[in-house]
């Protein structure tokens, strides 16, 4: 499943032995996770957490939330609105919160 970039930048083959069963684990995992069976081992070999597609999204889509308080939070400030601003000094600090959880 892997792109020839992705094998052109990662040159380094390493084979490991699994049992048939340890490999339809392995294969289920990867597929639970939205990833291929070698992106699945070197996540979690590499002590990262497997992200599926569907966390990358809530990811971004939080960024985009964030951006948005944000520019909200600078005109507030910019207009003089500054009770606005402060009362979404938490609402950013806790969606950063929850984006470091989903990282």
């Amino acid at each position: 499943m892997s792109s020839g970039s992705e094998t052109r930048k990662r040159p380094h083959i390493l084979p490991i032995r699994l049992s048939d069963e340890e490999r339809e684990t392995l294969a289920a995992r990867a597929q639970a996770a939205n990833r291929s069976v070698a992106g699945y081992v070197r996540a979690v070999a590499l002590e990262q957490s497997p992200r599926t597609r569907d966390t990358m999204a809530l990811i971004a889509a939080l960024s985009r939330v964030g951006n948005n308080l944000n520019q909200l939070a600078k005109q507030a400030n910019r207009t003089g609105h500054v009770e606005a601003a402060e009362a979404l000094k938490p609402v950013l600090a806790d969606l950063r919160a929850i984006m470091e959880g989903l990282a």
